[in-house]
C-alpha cells in the first residue's frame, strides 16, 4: 500500500520489463528487457500557495499495471509488477516472470503506459482502463491518510521511445482530486464523528463518486459515460475527535463540477449537523490537487459531545482508580489531596505537646501552567523469558494536557496497559522534553512541580465492588495494597506476583514509589540489579543514560537507578540546616515525588522531624484517636491511610497462616504479600522467601499513627512476621505494632473514611 504524507517524501521506480518473444530462465538477466524509472507528481494543495502536498512512496509489494505497445503490435496489455521493497526508489519486479516486458527490436518506436494500483478487471485497452471511486471511504484517525493510497489513481506514459540500456523516465499523475476538511476544534469540545458526507446539492446526477468509469491513461481524460455513482461520497469516521488539535478529513473526489454548490454534513452520535456549504470555481476540482476546506463547528447538545469520566467525581484525592481501556479521563488538578481545608489543633501522643497542621482554601489552590507524565511502570504480566522487560505507556501520551478548567484530561489506549504511573502540574508552560535538571541534586531547574497524582491502571478494578472490601471492628479494609495491580495469588509468575505488590510510601508523604522487579529471590536488587520494577519517565533530563540489570535483565532509560543513593533527597543538605522546619520538609516532597526523602547526612532516617509542626499529623492521627484524612493522604476519595486502631481491629481474634507456595500471608482469607519494604535510602530491604532457617519474613505496612517519644516523629508500623523455620515445618505467624522511620518505605492498606 502506497503511503500518504504531508511532507515532500520523493518515490521513483525502476522496474524490469521483457517481451513474450525469445525465452529467458528467470535467474538469468534479460539484456532485452525494459527498464523504467518514475516520479509520481506532488498533490498539492489548490487555491493555497501554503508549499503542502500530499506525496508518496512506495511499500514492497504494491502492484502496477504496464502495457507496452509499437507502431504495428501490443507487446503487452496489464501485466503486473510489484515493488521490491519498501522506499522512495524501488525496483519493481513482474509477478510473472514470462509475462515481463521487452524490447520488440532495436528501432521500433515503443509506448509504454502504467498507472496504480493494479486491477485485474481494467481491461486490455489503455485508452479505456476500469476505474472507480467508492461511494464509502474509511479513515481511522484525525490527519490520517493512509486510507487514500488504495482509492488513488495514478497514470504515467513515455512515448516514442527505442531500445536503450538507460530506465525509461516516467511521471506518474494523478487522476482524482483530494478533499482535506479542515475543522478547528475548541477546548473541552469533544465528539464522537460518526462520518462525513460531500455532497453535491446543486445537481444530484453529478457523479462525486462511481463504479464502472473509464480513464484513458495515454491523455488522462476520464470516461464517466458508461459509469453509475452518487452525487456523494460518504467518509465513515467512527473516532473520537480531539480538542487538542484541529481534525482533517480526507475524501478523494472526482475532478471538476465547476460551479456546482457542494454541502458538508456531519454525524455525531446519530445527528447531522452542516459543517460547510461552498460552490466550485469555474476552474473546477482540478485533477491532482487537494482542494482544502475550512469547515466550523456547530454549538452541539451536551448528549452529543465525547464527554469524559470523571474520576474525581466521587472528591479530589491524590490516587485514582483506571480500569477502562479506549476510555477519555478526567480528574481535578486545581486543588491539593483532597481539597478540604484544615485546621488542626492535637496533642502528641507520647510527649504531650502542642501542634498543629492547618492549611486554608486559598492554600490548596494550584495554578499549573502543564501537566506531565513523570514517571510510569506497567506491570510484567506477559514478560517473555529472554528477560526483556515490557515499556508500554498506561495512557494515550498526546491526550494529556491540563485545561482551562483545572483538569487533567487523558485518554487510555485501545489495549489496556496494567501499572501506574505518576501525573505531576509545574509552574511552567514546558514539553518534557524542555525540562532541565541539575544533574547532582536531580531535582528541576527551570521549573517546580506544584503537585502530583498516582493513578493506579487495573483493568475493571471497582473499589465501589463489595468484593474489594473487608470489614471488621468497624473498619472496612481494601482487599489489596495501594498499587496493586492484581489481587494476590493471580499466578505463580514471580513477575506477575511483584505487580500484586502495592507501592511503596514514606510516612507522610503521598507520593509513591513502585514495588520490586520481581518476587523470585530473596534479595531482588542483587539478582536483577533493578532496585525498582523498570519505571520510565517522560522527561528526558531524567532518565539516568546507563543501562541497568543484570542476567538478561539489562533495562535503560530508568528514572531510578539500580543504584538507590543517586536518588536522594537529602534535606538537610541542601537546605542547609538540620533542624529544618516541617514546612520546608513538605515543600521538598512536593517538588520532588521522584526522589527519596531523607533528613540529610547523619540524620538520614527521618526527612519529618517536628511532631508539633504538623509532622505528627501528616496522615491524620497524631494523638492515636483522631482520624481525619489530610491533603497529604495518599489513598483514594473516600479511603485514607487506616489507623494502628483500624489495624488492631482488623486482626483481633483472626488467626495467620503463611502460604509458602504464593508468598501470602492470610489473615483469615485477607492477603498480604511478603515484603519488608525499603531502607531510609530508598533501598530494598531483604525479606526471605524461601523459609531459611535463622530468618524471620513479614509483611509490614504503615499506618496513620505517629510517635515522638524520641524528640522527633517516628512512626508505628503494622506488622505480619513468621518466625524462624521453613514454611513447610509451618513456622509460627502472627502480626506487631512496631515502631519504624519516616523515611523508610513500607505499603498501605487503605481503609474506609468513617461517614
Amino acid at each position: 500500500m502506497k503511503k500518504y504524507m504531508i511532507f515532500c517524501l520523493a518515490a521513483a521506480l525502476s522496474v524490469s520489463c521483457a517481451k513474450d518473444a525469445d525465452t529467458v530462465e528467470p535467474g538469468i538477466e534479460d539484456a532485452n528487457a525494459v527498464r523504467f524509472s518514475g516520479m509520481p507528481e506532488d498533490t498539492r494543495v489548490s487555491y493555497e500557495d501554503t508549499g503542502s502536498a500530499f506525496r508518496i512512496s512506495w511499500d514492497a509489494g504494491d502492484r502496477i499495471g504496464f502495457f507496452a505497445r509499437t507502431a504495428d503490435r501490443e507487446l503487452r496489455s496489464n501485466v503486473c509488477y510489484i515493488a521490491d521493497e519498501s522506499a522512495a526508489t524501488t525496483g519493481f519486479s513482474p509477478s510473472s516472470y514470462s509475462e515481463r516486458i521487452r524490447w520488440a527490436d532495436e528501432t521500433s518506436k515503443h509506448n509504454f503506459y502504467a498507472y496504480s494500483p493494479f486491477n485485474e478487471q481494467a481491461g486490455t485497452d489503455p485508452t479505456a482502463v476500469v476505474l472507480s471511486i467508492p461511494n464509502v471511504q474509511n479513515q481511522s484517525a484525525n490527519n490520517d491518510a493512509s486510507h487514500l493510497p488504495a482509492l488513488d489513481f495514478m497514470y504515467a506514459g513515455a512515448e516514442n521511445m527505442v531500445k536503450s540500456d538507460d530506465p525509461i523516465s516516467m511521471n506518474f499523475k494523478h487522476a482524482f482530486s483530494v478533499l482535506d476538511l479542515h475543522i478547528p476544534m475548541k477546548e473541552n469540545v469533544r465528539i464522537f464523528l460518526t462520518d462525513i458526507e460531500f455532497t453535491c446539492t446543486s445537481n444530484t446526477k453529478a457523479l462525486v463518486s462511481f463504479e464502472n468509469g473509464k480513464i484513458d491513461i495515454t491523455t488522462g481524460k476520464l470516461d464517466l459515460s458508461g459509469a453509475t455513482g452518487s452525487n456523494s461520497v460518504r467518509l465513515d469516521c467512527n473516532f473520537a475527535t480531539s480538542d487538542l488539535e484541529d481534525q482533517h478529513l480526507f475524501l478523494i473526489v472526482t475532478p471538476g463540477h465547476a460551479g456546482e454548490t457542494f454541502e458538508i454534513n456531519a454525524t455525531i452520535n446519530g445527528t447531522k449537523y452542516p459543517l460547510a456549504r461552498r460552490t466550485v470555481p469555474e476552474a473546477g476540482l482540478p485533477a491532482g490537487k487537494v482542494l482544502a476546506v475550512d469547515a466550523v463547528l456547530p454549538e452541539f447538545e451536551e448528549e452529543d459531545l465525547y464527554l469524559p469520566e470523571n474520576l474525581s467525581a466521587d472528591g479530589a484525592a491524590n490516587s485514582y482508580i483506571v480500569n477502562q481501556a479506549n476510555t477519555y479521563y478526567k480528574f481535578r488538578a486545581n486543588v491539593k489531596g483532597n481539597g478540604i481545608a484544615r485546621d488542626l489543633a492535637y496533642t502528641t501522643l507520647n510527649k504531650k505537646q502542642a501542634g498543629t497542621l492547618s492549611y486554608t482554601e486559598e492554600e490548596l489552590k494550584i495554578d499549573g501552567k502543564a501537566a506531565i507524565l513523570l514517571w510510569y511502570e506497567c506491570a510484567q504480566l506477559d514478560k517473555n523469558k529472554s528477560g526483556v522487560w515490557k515499556n508500554a505507556l498506561p495512557i494515550m501520551l498526546k491526550t494529556l494536557a491540563l485545561k482551562s478548567d483545572g483538569y487533567i484530561y487523558f485518554e487510555t489506549p485501545a489495549e489496556f496497559v496494567s501499572g501506574n504511573a505518576v501525573i505531576a502540574v509545574i509552574d511552567q508552560k514546558l514539553k518534557p522534553e524542555e525540562i532541565e535538571v541539575d544533574p547532582a541534586t536531580r531535582q528541576l531547574t527551570n521549573a517546580n512541580i506544584l503537585w502530583s497524582w498516582n493513578l493506579i491502571f487495573s483493568e475493571g478494578y471497582d473499589l465501589n465492588d463489595a468484593a474489594q472490601h473487608y470489614s471488621k471492628g468497624g473498619y472496612t479494609f481494601m482487599t489489596r495494597d495501594l498499587g496493586a495491580v492484581v489481587d494476590a495469588g493471580y499466578t505463580l509468575d514471580p513477575y506477575t506476583k511483584a505487580a500484586s505488590q502495592g507501592n511503596i510510601y514514606q510516612w507522610g508523604s503521598k507520593d509513591p514509589f513502585p514495588h520490586i522487579p520481581d518476587y523470585g529471590s530473596a534479595d531482588v536488587s542483587y539478582i536483577t540489579g533493578l532496585q525498582y520494577t523498570p519505571t520510565w519517565t517522560t522527561v528526558p533530563a531524567l532518565e539516568f543514560a546507563d543501562k541497568m540489570g543484570t542476567n538478561g535483565h539489562d533495562v535503560g532509560g530508568q528514572i531510578f537507578n539500580s543504584n538507590a543513593l543517586l536518588h536522594l533527597c537529602k534535606i538537610g543538605d541542601l537546605c542547609g540546616d538540620k533542624n529544618y522546619s516541617n514546612d520546608v520538609a513538605v515543600g521538598y516532597a512536593v517538588r520532588n515525588p521522584h526522589l527519596w526523602l531523607n533528613g540529610g547526612t547523619g540524620e538520614e532516617y527521618a526527612w519529618v522531624k517536628k511532631a508539633t509542626e504538623g509532622g505528627a499529623a501528616l496522615w491524620g492521627t497524631p494523638d492515636g484517636e483522631m482520624e481525619i484524612k489530610t491533603i497529604y493522604d495518599p489513598c483514594p476519595a473516600g479511603w485514607k491511610v487506616p489507623s494502628m486502631k483500624a489495624w488492631n481491629a482488623l486482626t483481633d481474634d483472626l488467626t495467620v497462616a503463611i502460604i509458602a507456595e504464593d508468598r501470602y500471608f492470610n489473615f483469615s482469607d485477607i492477603y498480604f504479600p511478603v515484603w519488608g519494604g525499603r531502607d531510609y535510602f530508598g533501598r530494598a530491604s531483604g525479606y526471605d522467601i524461601q523459609g531459611n532457617s535463622g530468618y524471620r519474613c513479614s509483611a509490614r505496612y504503615h499506618s496513620a499513627d505517629s510517635d515522638d517519644s524520641a524528640g522527633y516523629v517516628r512512626t508505628t508500623t503494622f506488622r505480619i512476621i513468621a518466625d524462624q523455620g521453613h514454611y513447610d515445618q509451618n513456622p509460627e505467624s502472627g502480626s506487631e505494632t512496631t515502631l519504624s522511620h519516616s523515611a523508610e518505605g513500607h505499603r498501605i492498606r487503605c481503609v474506609k473514611e468513617a461517614e
